[in-house]
């Protein structure tokens, strides 16, 4: 017992640390990461979450044993140094905010939804989404940064498995082999086709009007640099696809001035239970 504290520690020297971190001056509240993040944790919470996440990262790499974790979290766009999460009660509803400093700028995969100077807010594509909608979400995604960042992200992790004692390397995948085959297959530019989209990504759910006798219906739409692009795109999807096939797997309806392409799951030899025969199927409109 010290003071107003409770402290538990698994042996004396632990005990020791810990009061001596409770009697830092300001404690934690007074480091420098905290101070930059407190003013957007607006007026008030109710409740706060402070994580170290470096040393949260040091903690994994000793557990582990994998020297390259951190590369690894970069890739994947975590590379923060303190993390908050604060919650509180307002009006009529929850608002709740996470905060990262990062260790520098964003880095792999935080990189692909961050929306550019002057572009549209993913905010104005939400009325895309159906009035009767379940659920909806939109946000901008960059399709080349999703490419660079994945490719990043799964040579850190190859990297990281090699070095790593015990680890299961021969059950590890080779991406960028799987990756060739594909292009080799279809004929496809994966970095080229992905560039391709630039824009809001968004997705929705609508209940089926007996939803538990039949099955939602799922929609999405993806938007790409120009209507050029989205016919280029739409393009690739069908003849990468049917590349997988001995008969094509997608087909075309036309519906007055539109041409709806179907997949059939079927042909592609995935089972479908009797009360959920999807069709997925979609359309060019503008840039999407």
């Amino acid at each position: 017992l010290a003071g107003r504290n409770v402290i538990l520690g698994a042996n004396l020297t632990s005990v020791q640390k810990l009061i001596d971190g409770i009697l830092t001056p300001g404690g934690l509240a007074a480091s420098p990461a905290f101070k930059g993040i407190k003013p957007a944790l607006g007026p008030r919470q109710d409740l706060l979450i402070v994580v170290d996440f470096e040393a949260y990262l040091r903690l994994i790499t000793t557990l582990t044993m994998a020297p390259d974790i951190k590369e690894v979290f970069e890739a994947a766009g975590a590379n923060g140094k303190t993390l908050v999460i604060s919650s509180a009660i307002v009006n009529e509803g929850f608002e709740d905010r996470w905060v990262m400093v990062m260790d520098g700028e964003p880095k792999g995969f935080a990189t692909v939804s961050i929306v550019p100077e002057g572009a549209p807010a993913p905010l104005n594509d939400m009325a895309l989404v159906p009035a009767n909608a379940l659920m909806g979400a939109a946000s901008y995604l960059d399709g080349a940064a999703l490419y660079k960042a994945t490719m990043q992200y799964l040579a850190a992790l190859k990297k990281m498995v090699a070095q790593t004692p015990n680890a299961p390397k021969d059950e590890f995948p080779d991406f960028e082999a799987l990756l060739k085959t594909f292009e080799t297959k279809t004929g496809l530019n994966a970095a080229e086709l992905s560039s391709n989209i630039k824009g809001t990504l968004g997705y929705y759910l609508v209940l089926a009007p007996v939803p538990l006798a039949e099955p939602p219906d799922i929609g999405a739409f993806i938007s790409c640099t120009d209507g050029e692009k989205a016919k280029a795109f739409s393009a690739a999807l069908v003849k990468g696809i049917n590349a997988y096939t001995e008969k094509a797997a997608v087909r075309e309806i036309t519906a007055g001035a539109r041409t709806i392409y179907q997949l059939e799951l079927t042909v592609l030899g995935v089972p479908l239970p009797p009360k959920v025969q999807y069709a997925p199927a979609w359309t060019v409109e503008g840039n999407r």
